[in-house]
């Protein structure tokens, strides 16, 4: 059942952002975003706990939480997490995201992380999760 949940949810939100890219707005153009499987994104998300080489992010119906905290506006993750971080010049990004969220947080998510350029993301993650 979970996996069915997981695979409808995986082709809606594919297809809403292939949608938005089609449609003029490239928050995400650039971005290579790679959508896990359950098992590959506890693993992703275990590694990169206390991780220094990239950002760990949860996405729910309330916003961003990164670092057990939630960030006021989801279009300040980019400076919330030069903030916080030290940064390798090139590093990663795993966002996992409730399902009951809004496809629109995870858009303006994408347009957030996209701002901090492109040159300095080597890959976006997102997994799919229920409580």
């Amino acid at each position: 059942m979970k996996a069915n949940i997981f695979i409808v949810a995986s082709l809606l939100f594919s297809l809403d952002m292939s949608a938005q890219v089609f449609n003029g707005n490239s928050c995400s153009s650039n971005l290579q975003v790679t959508f896990l499987d359950t098992a590959r994104a506890e693993t992703a998300f275990k590694n990169h706990r206390n991780w220094k080489e990239g950002v760990n992010l949860v996405l729910t119906e309330n916003g961003v939480k990164y670092k057990g905290e939630y960030v006021r506006e989801i279009d300040a993750v980019g400076d919330a997490i030069f903030q916080t971080e030290n940064l390798p010049m090139i590093f990663e990004v795993v966002i996992g995201m409730r399902l009951d969220s809004p496809a629109e947080n995870l858009a303006e998510l994408l347009f957030a992380i996209n701002e901090i350029g492109t040159s300095r993301l080597d890959s976006v993650y997102i997994y799919f999760y229920t409580l």
